[in-house]
């Protein structure tokens, strides 16, 4: 029955961002017999799980490979996929899905910060809740943004990223060792010396700005790490080989300020440039903490550039002596440093200075023989430093899992992946996975049909851990007890759901937080921010609450698509350390004419 129960605990997720519903009385026997088809299904997406690469269950030595599914099995595959979203929905209607739980911390609109990249960070006595380019530490206990008057290391909050990190820039442009009229790190507002009509006396390959941020609390240590994607405002000619002056704009916002003079709407290439002036950091920066060896915010952050590769959306993770470093471009490496060091500000204000324990290629987190053909997505660890910082990506139908160590030697090492058949493909993951007492846990969103008229998001737990000679990750999949792979959307229906975002507490309450919406503009319904709770000891999920409500007048302009046009590329979820147990988020939701970010805390 523990299968079976499994399967029971997951049926009722098709209801999940429907809201209220009424209660239903379960009928034993056609919910039973319901339950007994859906095992019999997943029994048999079990069975084509013979994809190449270690694989098994943890605990238990490596099963032998298998071969790769035929163009049948795949057809199979997708029928059977169908089958199962048609029972679960059936199963579903069968069941009484339990409360919501209120939220502990009443949803609040975060001060300063816009959108895109809603993401929150919670400490023991602050939080951190940033968007792409803005972060805000407020004191947990009154709600209230911190001040320099109080304490606060910095004058302003919310604080630019780029103001963070603005006195170490002149730090980078030193160790870029540009030409001196490409930039003089002694000059303040070098790039705005330049001068198209003498486009090679001053050329603006100073650092000017940060971007792409994104925050983790580190509960041990009691720090939070800022990461952020830091740049000169110079790129590289496509398609032909120099350089232009990219993010350069009049006060109009549209005249270019170095045009190209045959079409001024078009920036000029500089053939004569080198593309080697282009540069795209990762800066850090890690809060200190005070003689008692908890967090404070009264001293200013180390700060290191450890990166430098043209290539955008940086990811991290932090676990145990692991900074895991990469980004979500599909091939990116993935560069493993000694946290422990620079917590403790070794190198600080330092840039390219402290070097990587090791360096991996893409290639070397696959299963067997299957490779990524996705992004390194990182995984956010709950647990010992003895467990693997666990690292995902997939392939066609393949969810790929594998982890780094550390070796004998003391250096890190990849362990061999695991590979786990899933019925559709991995779609976009918007927020890192979350490891936590052998399972991983994961949300992905997609196009919903062919013409994406609607988004579809996906719950996935994984049993996941390590076998026993401590090689290889194990993981099982369809069919085992504690594996989810489940649809959040009814089967039928053209309500959207996106941007999803899951954390699991000490309890093992899982929590998903999500936006919910129409995206046909004739019958349109504002992107509401909505979550969900997943009790451990309960038989499915909770009906969606709000965060806030999606606002907006019928006959106004149509808010841009949240989740495909870049408005909103992540969404925030945490636990809360204090606890364990309670859960916070961090979404964004339609005002009317843009989105705005709205933060909040439950306790399942």
């Amino acid at each position: 029955m523990r299968g079976r129960r499994s399967l029971l605990l997951v049926s009722v997720l098709a209801l999940v961002c429907v809201g209220a519903v009424p209660a239903r009385t379960a009928h034993a026997g056609s919910c039973q017999g319901i339950s007994d088809a859906i095992a019999a299904v997943e029994v048999q997406i079990a069975k084509l799980d013979r994809d190449p690469g270690p694989f098994g269950h943890p605990g238990e030595p490596l099963k032998p490979q298998g071969k790769p599914l035929t163009p049948q099995q795949k057809a199979q595959l997708k029928t059977l996929q169908a089958k199962l979203d048609t029972l679960q929905a059936q199963l579903a209607a069968c069941e009484v899905p339990p409360p919501t739980p209120a939220l502990t911390v009443p949803a609040i609109t975060a001060a300063g910060i816009q959108v895109p990249d809603p993401q929150i960070a919670v400490g023991r006595k602050y939080l951190a809740a940033i968007d792409t380019s803005t972060l805000v530490f407020y004191d947990k206990g009154t709600m209230q943004p911190l001040q320099a008057s109080t304490g606060f290391a910095y004058a302003n909050n919310p604080i630019r990223a780029s103001a963070l990190f603005r006195a170490f820039f002149t730090v980078i442009d030193a160790q870029m060792k540009l030409p001196a009229n490409a930039c003089d790190a002694t000059k303040p507002g070098w790039d705005k010396s330049f001068d198209p009509a003498q486009p090679n006396k001053a050329i603006p390959g100073c650092i000017d700005a940060a971007y792409d941020t994104r925050v983790l609390y580190d509960a041990p240590r009691e720090r939070f790490w800022i990461e952020s994607a830091v740049r000169n405002p110079l790129w590289p000619c496509k398609p032909k080989p120099g350089v232009n002056i990219g993010g350069f704009f009049k006060p109009d916002g549209v005249t270019l300020i170095d045009p190209d003079p045959s079409n001024a709407k078009v920036l000029k290439c500089h053939t004569d440039w080198n593309t080697s002036w282009a540069h795209r950091f990762i800066a850090i920066a890690v809060s200190q903490v005070g003689a008692d060896g908890h967090e404070d915010l009264t001293k200013p952050f180390h700060q290191y550039t450890l990166v430098d590769a043209f290539a955008d959306w940086p990811i991290m993770s932090i676990h145990g002596a692991m900074l895991v470093l990469t980004h979500r471009d599909a091939g990116a490496p993935l560069a493993v440093f000694d946290a422990t060091a620079l917590a403790n500000g070794v190198h600080d204000n330092s840039s390219m200075v402290v070097k990587p324990l090791a360096t991996f290629p893409a290639s070397s987190f696959g299963a067997g023989s299957i490779a990524p053909a996705s992004a390194i997505y990182l995984v956010n660890v709950h647990g010992s430093p003895s467990e693997p910082a666990y690292v995902v990506s997939s392939n066609g139908n393949s969810l790929l899992i594998s982890g780094l160590v550390f070796g004998k030697t003391g250096a890190p090492k990849v362990l061999a992946g695991a590979s786990v058949l899933l019925a559709t493909p991995l779609h976009q993951l918007r927020h890192s996975p979350v490891y936590r007492n052998g399972k991983l846990y994961l949300t992905d969103f997609g196009c919903g049909d062919a013409s994406c008229t609607r988004y579809v998001s996906r719950l996935i737990r994984v049993p996941v851990g390590v076998n026993k000679a401590g090689t290889a990750v194990v993981a099982s999949g369809s069919g085992t007890p504690g594996f989810i792979n489940y649809q959040l959307n009814p089967p039928q229906g053209d309500i959207s759901y996106a941007l999803p975002a899951v954390d699991v507490n000490a309890a093992d309450d899982m929590v998903v937080a999500f936006q919910r919406g129409r995206r046909n503009p004739a019958t349109f319904i504002p992107w509401a921010a909505r979550y969900s709770t997943y009790y451990h000891d309960k038989a499915g999920i909770s009906n969606s609450a709000l965060l806030h409500d999606g606002v907006w007048t019928k006959g106004v302009t149509v808010p841009a698509d949240p989740a495909g046009s870049g408005v909103i590329d992540l969404a925030g979820i945490a636990v809360d350390p204090s606890d364990d147990r309670t859960i916070w988020m961090s979404h964004a939701y339609s005002n009317g004419a843009r989105y705005t970010q709205i933060m909040g805390a439950v306790k399942p």
